[in-house]
């Protein structure tokens, strides 16, 4: 008999004890994947949140802009605006939207009017 091969009782014990090992590492690898999908669910949860957000953002700033467009020159004049400066607020750069720059970003540093 090869004193390698084990037999009886001790194999028996490493069999069970590569089983229990087995079985710790699936149950490690299920707990992992599902902490790896929560995480990725989160994070798409969040994603879709921040571009709804920013969605809902742009369309009330189109309903406002329409709103102010509508009203006559008069009306906008009893508030405070005119048209000019409303299509002004509405197309500068800080709309991500805006294909127009906003002019008093692009100065150079002031000139020496003396």
């Amino acid at each position: 008999m090869n004193s390698f091969v084990k037999s009886g009782p001790a194999k028996q014990a490493e069999d069970l004890n590569i089983n229990q090992i087995m079985n710790a590492a699936r149950q490690h690898r299920a707990e992992a994947t599902q902490t790896a999908l929560v995480s990725m669910g989160g994070a798409i949860k969040r994603l879709i949140k921040g571009v709804l957000a920013g969605l809902k953002q742009n369309r009330e700033r189109r309903i406002a802009l329409n709103t102010l467009l509508s009203l006559s020159d008069r009306d906008l004049r009893d508030v405070g605006l005119d048209r000019s400066i409303v299509l002004a607020r509405f197309s500068t750069s800080d709309w991500p939207y805006s294909t127009k720059t906003n002019v008093a970003n692009t100065d150079d540093a002031p000139r020496d009017v003396a």
